[in-house]
């Protein structure tokens, strides 16, 4: 499992953390630094290279929703049979 922490402070000086986990972590991420790059492309004036970028971006946010899907999904189905499991005094 993947797991990226970000720590952030907030105006009135406490610091939040937030928590991402799932296999799809890492290409949503990559999608937003592929967002990044669209905007600077666009912003130069090179929307040729800014809609290739874009292409990319969309394909990584597809693999990376899809195995966020699949890891929740499963994770799921293991906490019902654990669930299960326990209530035929298995467990």
């Amino acid at each position: 499992m993947v797991v990226v922490k970000f720590k952030v402070v907030i105006s009135s000086g406490r610091v939040k953390e937030f928590g991402l986990e799932g296999l799809g972590t890492p290409f949503i991420i990559v999608f937003i630094v592929h967002l990044l790059f669209c905007a600077v492309h666009l912003s130069c004036g090179y929307s040729a290279q800014a809609e290739r970028v874009a292409v990319y971006a969309y394909c990584t946010l597809v693999v990376g929703v899809t195995l966020q899907f699949i890891d929740v999904s499963t994770e799921e189905r293991l906490r019902q049979k654990r669930i299960e499991c326990e209530g035929d005094g298995l467990g």
